[in-house]
């Protein structure tokens, strides 16, 4: 329940990711959590918040680094291109 031009704050780990990969791959090989998750592409994931009345006001994303690298302290960055985790901020139409 959002009341009429509420906020939602959604993350997700992008399918198409490296990280989103790793993964997919982890889970392929029966990992618990993984197993069972369901990823989508940050498109797919925008894609089903306008259907369900949400309009998109911006995403920020980070873990520009690859999942087997040296983490790395980093902002995040508007540029979602390949981060491993991505928050979408949006909107709920009147």
């Amino acid at each position: 329940v959002l009341r009429r031009k509420g906020l939602l704050v959604s993350c997700i780990v992008p399918k198409d990711s490296p990280w989103g990969e790793f993964y997919i791959k982890l889970g392929s090989q029966g990992h618990p959590f993984y197993s069972k998750a369901r990823f989508l592409t940050l498109k797919e994931h925008e894609k089903l918040l306008e259907l369900a009345g949400f309009k998109i006001l911006y995403s920020m994303g980070t873990l520009s680094y690859p999942p087997v690298g040296e983490p790395i302290n980093e902002e995040p960055s508007s540029n979602v291109n390949d981060k491993g985790f991505v928050c979408v901020k949006a909107t709920k139409r009147s």
